[in-house]
């Protein structure tokens, strides 16, 4: 029984050292392990910097070491292209395939390393033949063709690809990579095709499907290949009229508007309630096409009388009449365009006191009186309708500033300031207090208006889009604040120029820019423009001509000889302007105006060159 406990007790201590030998000896040489890590790190480096030779001989010293190593197979194929050792790296790969046959990237490699030493035929076998004893292997197809797209082998990847898809399962993702092919090559109407057919697998990535459309119509010249690609996919399958609907926006985009309002129209049904022609009525409201949004709007209250969408599209009819009519300019087309406008508007507020479209009918009849009839009386009445039913938010205070402009433009400062002063939307607040800067400045208050321009400037962020206008007009008031005469005749100038009193403005200015004071070349330009923007630009010359002779050369002069130049142009002396706009560009060369001044005397070029021939 003591002999037996004995014998146990020694095979238990022999079992336990065996155990720790068994269990140290499967321990990875951690040190080694991390001075591989350490070396291929190196390698890496020294491939970065173009030292192949240096780091190939890192690389073979590991894989010698450990021939399964796939950094070092990946590292020694790098450096050999590098070296454009060819021949060698053949070499290497079929030695590493007689150890590793099953490694299936070492055949891709094997491939592309012939089709590097120009041996296409034998490329091509090593590809074809590892495929053929793949040919079940989704994997193997997509590394060859990757292989093949590395050499440019765009045709040969594109059969590949479409072998995997006829052969394997589930391998409808592959058209994605045939038709990103067919991108690189620029055949559009090819890879709109594969799209499309990724697309008609896999319906959920419509979202996708219209990405990639719309990018390859940017990128071509014109929509034609993509246009037939769908065409020719919508032949075959007329069911999807989701793909026809990107047709349509296709068309929009491309500003074929009648062929798009076709699609909208077959793509509604009753239970669409004018939903297509209001997508393309919108669109081209928005792309600024006036008569195409009203004939989708119109269309869309015809056929579709009883829609939930009739409200908003006959609101939206009026703002593209108005639109229409400030595009039409000044003539019996554009009043027409204007009266139908203002009718629809009307309407509006007559039907529902309590509709949005209602509020927002008012903004917009007393935007029409302001700006198309200059009539301020009833502008004045229409932003008050709206005020009377919106006494808070951010709409709210921007027709505060509409309606204290507008008591402006009348003249009554009183009404106007306090309207300004009732703004306390954070979005309006600043452009409020300097409208009540404006005032002071416009009725000769200038301590009051630099006051409150002091304080606007201490609190307005710089990249704020008011500060450039609360800058200058501080800077004006400093710098002549110690002629107070000149100052109210410009600031009264002004004044005219807001109430839209062009004419009489221009000859306010005008009278100021021929006096000897501080704000000559400021007053000067106004009136200069001023005349321009009446047509009289012999007046205007004649300001300019006077500024160009009299006033300092560093002050504003490369303004005055640009505005000089286009005045000329104006009056067709175009050898002059051409002449004015290179003195500008020659002794002005860092002026904010020198790229305009470049462009402009770029096409008078051309002009004159075309008027001589």
């Amino acid at each position: 029984m003591m002999r037996f406990f004995s014998s146990l007790q020694l095979n238990s201590k022999i079992g336990w050292y065996i155990t720790i030998f068994l269990l140290i000896s499967s321990v990875p040489d951690l040190s080694m392990s991390q001075n591989i890590q350490q070396q291929l790190r190196t390698a890496g480096a020294l491939v970065n910097n173009y030292h192949f030779e240096s780091a190939l001989n890192l690389y073979q010293k590991i894989y010698k070491s450990d021939y399964r190593n796939l950094s070092a197979i990946i590292g020694i194929k790098k450096c050999l292209v590098g070296l454009q050792e060819y021949r060698q790296l053949i070499l290497f790969l079929e030695d590493a395939l007689k150890s590793q046959p099953a490694r299936s990237p070492l055949y891709t490699d094997l491939g592309e390393a012939y089709f590097l030493n120009n041996e296409r035929e034998k490329a091509l076998s090593v590809w074809y033949s590892h495929l053929g004893r793949n040919n079940n292997n989704p994997g193997v197809y997509r590394l060859v063709a990757m292989a093949m797209i590395r050499q440019r082998l765009y045709d040969e990847a594109i059969l590949v690809y479409l072998e995997a898809i006829n052969r394997l399962k589930k391998q409808e993702t592959l058209h994605v990579d045939i038709a990103n092919i067919y991108k690189a090559q620029l055949n559009y109407e090819k890879a709109s095709e594969h799209y499309l057919q990724y697309y008609l697998i896999r319906t959920k990535q419509l979202a996708f499907l219209q990405r990639q459309l719309l990018s390859l119509s940017d990128k071509g010249q014109d929509i034609t290949p993509v246009v037939n690609a769908i065409n020719s996919f919508l032949l075959k399958h007329p069911e999807q009229d989701k793909v026809r609907e990107i047709l349509a926006g296709l068309y929009l985009k491309n500003k074929q508007y009648d062929r798009a309002f076709e699609i909208y129209k077959s793509l509604e049904t009753e239970k669409s309630n004018g939903e297509y022609i209001q997508k393309y009525a919108l669109e081209t409201l928005a792309n600024k096409a006036y008569s195409n949004a009203i004939k989708g709007f119109e269309y869309l209250m015809q056929n579709h009388p009883t829609s939930p969408l009739v409200q908003q599209s006959y609101f939206d009819l009026g703002r593209s009449y108005a639109s229409q009519a400030y595009v039409l300019g000044d003539n019996e087309e554009s009043a027409q365009n204007m009266r139908q406008s203002v009718k629809i508007y009307n309407d509006i507020i007559k039907t529902d006191e309590k509709s949005p479209f209602t509020f927002k009918s008012y903004i917009n009849l007393a935007d029409i009186y302001f700006k198309y009839y200059f009539d301020l009386d009833n502008a004045i009445f229409n932003y008050q309708n709206y005020l009377k039913k919106n006494n808070k938010g951010k709409t709210r205070d921007r027709v505060l500033i509409r309606l204290g402009d507008t008591y402006l433009t009348k003249n009554q400062m009183k009404q106007a300031f306090k309207t300004y002063q009732l703004a306390n939307h954070k979005d309006y607040l600043n452009i409020a207090k300097f409208k009540t800067a404006e005032i002071h400045f416009f009725s000769a208050e200038f301590k009051k208006a630099e006051e409150s321009l002091s304080q606007l400037l201490s609190k307005t962020k710089s990249n704020d889009p008011l500060m450039n206008n609360i800058l200058a007009r501080w800077m004006l008031l400093k710098s002549s604040s110690e002629d107070s005469i000149s100052l109210s005749r410009y600031a009264h100038a002004d004044l005219l120029k807001f109430q839209k009193k062009y004419a009489l403005a221009a000859e306010e200015f005008d009278d100021l820019s021929r006096d000897n004071n501080n704000l000559r070349a400021q007053a000067g330009i106004n009136a200069s423009k001023l005349y321009s923007k009446l047509g009289k630009y012999n007046e205007s010359k004649s300001v300019l001509m006077g500024l160009k002779k009299d006033i300092p050369e560093d002050k504003d002069i490369d303004e005055i000889i640009f505005l000089l130049a286009e005045s000329e142009e104006n009056l067709k002396n175009l050898e002059s302007a051409l002449d004015l706009y290179h003195q500008l560009m020659t002794y002005y060369p860092t002026s904010l105006l020198i790229h305009k001044a470049r462009e402009k005397a770029r096409l008078l070029n051309i002009k004159l060159i075309k008027e001589q021939t």
